[in-house]
């Protein structure tokens, strides 16, 4: 799960998304 968090957070902080944070987060 951990490397799953991992792929979905670094296009998060590329695109900067507000809604993609939250996401990575939960």
């Amino acid at each position: 799960m951990a490397v799953t968090l991992t792929a979905n957070a670094i296009p998060a902080i590329i695109i900067g998304d507000v809604d993609a944070k939250p996401l990575v987060q939960v």
